[in-house]
């Protein structure tokens, strides 16, 4: 399972899923163009001004979109060793390695939960 909802990702370690951005510029919707870079970074939680990061997706814009989508693989989803209860992490989204899209603001931290995969 992956699944984005108000803020907070939700994922299952070694499950895999697309996550889809939106943004707006002076509350009107941005169009995403060719060569566009999103990059998702999780960070352990409390450590988001540490230079320790678990995850790091980047996803280039191929076509003018209004939805970026970041693809999760497994492999990404294994952050650190074996669990057996949920972890948060906190995460951002920066757009151009210049606009944090979604990430720490005045209602808090995103934060990026992971549960532990069957079988743990």
């Amino acid at each position: 399972m992956v699944e984005y909802k108000q803020g907070t990702i939700h994922c299952t370690r070694g499950d895999t899923g697309t996550l889809r951005f939106k943004h707006k510029v002076n509350g009107v919707p941005y169009t995403f163009q060719v060569g566009d870079k999103l990059v998702l970074t999780v960070k352990p939680k409390n450590g988001f001004d540490k230079e320790e990061v678990v995850m790091r997706i980047t996803t280039t814009v191929t076509e003018p979109t209004e939805i970026c989508p970041i693809v999760i693989t497994k492999e990404d989803s294994k952050i650190g060793g074996l669990i057996n209860k949920e972890v948060t992490y906190w995460y951002d989204v920066v757009l151009n390695e210049g606009q944090t899209i979604l990430g720490y603001d005045e209602s808090g931290p995103k934060e990026f939960i992971l549960y532990p995969e069957s079988g743990e």
